[in-house]
C-alpha cells in the first residue's frame, strides 16, 4: 500500500513539472505582411486558453491605421496558430498560419478574394 502511494505521488509531481505553461498572446502585436511589398499591420488579440480574438489593422499612407476586420483563431501550447480575419467590406479574407512565442509571431498569410479563390500570400512577421 505504502510503495502504492508513493507511486502515485510521484506519477502526479512528475506530471506538474512537465506541464508546460499556456502560452498567452493577448495583447497589440505590430509588424508587416510581405508579399509585393511591405505592409503595416497590427493585432489586437484576446486569448482565451487558446481560443484567440480580436481585430486586425493595416495601415494605409493617406488615412492611417484601418481595419480589416476582426481576426479569429486558435493556438496550441507549442504556439502554432491558425488565424482567420474577414474584410469588412466583403471584399474577402485572409488566412494566417504561423508560429507565437512570447514576443513575436512569424508565419503566412493567404489572401482570398470574395469568391474564395485565393489570390496572393505572403510571409508575416509581428512582435509584441
Amino acid at each position: 500500500m505504502k510503495k502504492m502511494l508513493l507511486t502515485i505521488l510521484a506519477v502526479l509531481f512528475l506530471s506538474a513539472c512537465n506541464t508546460q505553461p499556456q502560452l498567452d498572446v493577448s495583447g497589440t502585436w505590430e509588424g508587416s505582411m510581405n508579399a509585393a511589398g511591405a505592409i503595416p499591420i497590427k493585432w489586437e488579440l484576446n486569448d482565451q486558453g487558446g481560443a484567440i480574438s480580436g481585430t486586425f489593422r493595416f495601415y494605409d499612407s493617406t488615412y492611417g491605421w484601418r481595419i480589416f476586420g476582426a481576426i479569429n483563431g486558435t493556438h496550441n501550447t507549442s504556439g502554432d496558430a491558425t488565424l482567420t480575419s474577414y474584410a469588412t467590406d466583403g471584399s474577402g479574407h485572409i488566412e494566417f498560419e504561423g508560429t507565437f512565442n512570447a514576443s513575436s509571431f512569424s508565419g503566412y498569410a493567404y489572401l482570398y478574394n470574395a469568391s474564395g479563390d485565393m489570390t496572393s500570400s505572403a510571409t508575416v512577421s509581428l512582435a509584441k
